[in-house]
């Protein structure tokens, strides 16, 4: 199984909770990875904050290359989703921009997201932390 989270609003928001959760997965067998709107090129920085953060290791990392920079963050993570077989994403959709939800509906890649809310939001239906 492959497992990807978001950095901004996941895991840099959390670490208490999804090291946790990153250790039991891969214990597990899975690999995780990150699939984030931050650079690609700063792979090495960001495996280093986690890893400071007390993180296990990553096996994958996909940032924003130069070429999709383009491409809105939701529409090209639904690409990566796909083309990269990730079985499931944790992603906070941009802080809950009300867009990105619809972007990730249309990027097709929607049912292997779960959309995580800080607990400040409370909406049902959502997991808040």
């Amino acid at each position: 199984m492959r497992i990807s989270f978001d950095l901004d609003g996941v895991l840099y928001e959390k670490p208490e909770i999804y090291k946790v959760l990153c250790r039991a997965l891969k214990n597990g067998g899975a690999m995780i990875g990150i699939l984030s709107g931050h650079k690609h090129s700063s792979k090495d920085k960001v495996f280093k904050r986690l890893d400071d953060l007390g993180y296990p290791n990553f096996d994958f990392y996909f940032g924003r290359r130069p070429e999709d920079m383009h491409l809105n963050g939701a529409v090209r993570k639904s690409q990566v989703i796909r083309d990269e077989k990730i079985d499931i994403h944790f992603d906070d959709y941009d802080f809950d921009y009300p867009a990105t939800v619809d972007l990730f509906a249309l990027g097709g890649e929607e049912s292997k997201v779960l959309r995580l809310r800080s607990a400040e939001s409370g909406k049902l239906g959502e997991v808040s932390i």
